[in-house]
């Protein structure tokens, strides 16, 4: 280590990184020479290193003070004390941890009611074992503490509110619970009721808000303007010049920069010409095309008009074989399927830019209005109702729908021509359009989205692009005259099932204004929690209309036949999906019959 030592004569501001502030009088530690006019040293009083230059400090005769030694422990008794011979200051240690613990005690005790924001008993998910215990929960200015007992004074545990963020849980069976997202860990919590939950979520989300305003405040602080900064400057080369003209560091020799890259555009030159056309909404989409249909859905389908096969719709394509193409059209260049001799691949394509699409062809509040009129006969009401619906919709949407349901009933036509079932076909867009998913055999589709389809593609010409009404009512009338035609054979299959209905109520298709989908046997005995209202006690062997299965773990649905024989309330609720088993019709009229 070397022992020469400098004082600084003049001060000077750090302009890189690795340079080193001087003071006026501070002492610097002499490391090394990095080249002609720069040294670099060590400021003994900051402890801080870097480069500064040479001229402004000078030699100086500054040497450290040398550290004492420490004196040797002289070992003055062998035997340990007794009572008596104990000094009068000895403290026993045991005694002393004691007295400690109940100045701890004393002062934690003492915290005013004022600093505590809101306390109370709430249930809390362990990290761990991830089981529910309860809590005795305390809310401060900046954190959340919980303890075992309202008398305990250490915390078993504290919830930082900085940074944090407070949510409701959005399922409405889960009443009463609610989490805290910290920077470390996600905090699950359950109040005993609505209103105990909203009183703990409206404390903490305004104490987080606080928070946040006041890390704003002192973020300004520390970020000061840039006038603030060169004013500063100034003044400091006005003192130094005041003082003494300093002379100038000699500048160091910095390697010239490279230059950039002409193949990489620039940042700017990508925000002012966007192209690309996958995730971008349609509206979007259609001015960067410049035309009514998106140029993506013109070029695959006439290209899958040309090349339908037996496999189309049915195997998906490679995305190793997708990703060029989609490369393409988000660059804004021309794409063309001349060598392309997998449809599988364009079927793919198409597919993928409908899910991408940020926003739904159809509204959600929309669809179950649909649904409704779907269900009812087929008659010149019901597709007037559709229309109304369908007149909600923008003008881009439904330009896009008449043009994609125009090609699938081209290309029903063909597959029926060439004996290809379209059943396939019609359950993969109706998974895109509709629930923006790619199908497959495990994806869950509704019978009524299947429907929606089918009335869309043979009235597209009347719901999409304000064709004439009497097109449909001859369509509608064509159907009528082959339902007469089978006359008697139908009348004779009505009266059966009125007579069926009649012997067995529970045989209908709807029950309490609602469809049912299928029934259902208790598997095991269910007991409600008593945390939501809407559950619906089972036991085993009942029998069960299910009315709704869009929760895969809770479905809906109201009890038809007691397995204990008991009168029936018809109450509806929900139940655990694994509790029960799908009934086929042939065992259900089995059970009837017997």
């Amino acid at each position: 280590m070397t022992n020469r030592y400098l004082k600084v004569v003049f001060e000077y501001l750090p302009t890189e990184n690795d340079e080193l502030e001087l003071s006026v009088d501070e002492i610097i530690r002499f490391v090394k020479e990095i080249e002609d006019g720069w040294y670099y040293g060590e400021n003994i009083k900051t402890k801080k290193n870097g480069a500064f230059p040479s001229n402004y400090v000078e030699e100086t005769d500054y040497q450290p003070k040398p550290k004492p030694k420490p004196k040797p422990q002289t070992r003055t008794q062998t035997k340990p004390q007794t009572e008596s011979q104990q000094p009068s200051d000895y403290i026993d240690p045991q005694a002393f941890m004691v007295q400690s613990k109940l100045e701890i005690k004393e002062q934690t005790s003492n915290i005013p009611k004022s600093q505590i924001v809101k306390e109370g008993w709430l249930v809390k998910k362990g990290e761990k074992f991830k089981n529910w215990k309860k809590r005795y929960f305390k809310l401060y200015s900046r954190s959340l503490k919980y303890h075992k007992t309202p008398t305990d004074f250490v915390p078993l545990g504290t919830v930082l509110l900085q940074d944090a963020v407070v949510e409701k849980s959005p399922k409405k069976r889960k009443k009463g619970l609610f989490t805290i997202q910290t920077p470390n860990r996600l905090w699950h919590f359950k109040a005993v009721g609505e209103i105990e939950r909203q009183g703990w979520y409206v404390a903490i989300s305004r104490q987080i808000s606080i928070l946040d305003e006041e890390a704003k405040k002192i973020s300004d602080l520390k970020t000061p303007i840039k006038k603030n900064v060169t004013t500063i400057k100034t003044q400091n080369t006005q003192q130094a010049m005041k003082k003494k003209t300093p002379p100038k560091p000699i500048t160091k020799k910095l390697p010239p920069k490279p230059t950039p890259k002409k193949s990489i555009p620039n940042n700017q030159d990508l925000q002012q010409k966007p192209t690309n056309i996958f995730g971008v909404p349609l509206n979007v989409v259609l001015k960067r095309n410049n035309s009514d249909v998106p140029e993506i859905v013109q070029q695959t389908t006439k290209y899958l008009i040309k090349n339908v096969n037996s496999e189309i719709f049915v195997v998906s394509g490679k995305q190793k074989n997708i990703i060029p193409y989609k490369l393409k059209y988000d660059r804004g260049q021309s794409v063309t399927f001349e060598n392309e001799n997998n449809p599988l691949n364009i079927s793919e394509l198409l597919i993928d830019w409908i899910i991408e699409l940020p926003d739904t062809l159809l509204p959600k509040a929309l669809i179950p209005k649909l649904f409704e009129t779907i269900n009812q006969k087929e008659n010149k009401e019901r597709m007037v109702s559709i229309h109304s619906f369908v007149e909600q919709i923008s003008e881009e949407i439904k330009t896009l729908l008449h043009s994609i349901f125009d090609f699938l009933d081209r290309l029903i036509k063909l597959l029926k021509s060439k004996k290809i079932p379209e059943t396939s076909m019609i359950k993969i867009f109706a998974a895109s359009l509709f629930l923006k998913k790619k199908y497959n055999e495990r994806t869950k589709i509704n019978e009524e989205y299947l429907k929606l389809v089918k009335v869309m593609i043979q009235f597209n010409d009347y719901l999409f692009s304000n064709g004439e009404l009497e097109w449909k009512q001859s369509n509608v009338q064509k159907k009528n005259k082959k339902n007469q035609k089978k006359g008697n054979d139908n009348d004779n299959s009505k009266n059966q099932i009125q007579k069926k209905a009649k012997n067995n109520g529970n045989n209908l298709k709807t029950i309490q204004g609602y469809k049912i989908l299928f029934k259902a046997t208790a598997l095991y005995k269910f007991v409600p929690d008593g945390e939501s209202p809407d559950d619906l006690p089972i036991n085993k062997g009942d029998v069960l209309s299910i009315i709704s299965t869009e929760d895969e773990d809770w479905w809906y649905g109201t009890v038809i036949k007691h397995a204990t024989k008991k009168k029936l309330d018809n109450a509806l609720g929900y139940f655990p999906s694994t509790y029960v088993k799908k009934m086929s019709q042939d065992n259900w009229e089995k059970m009837n019959e017997n």
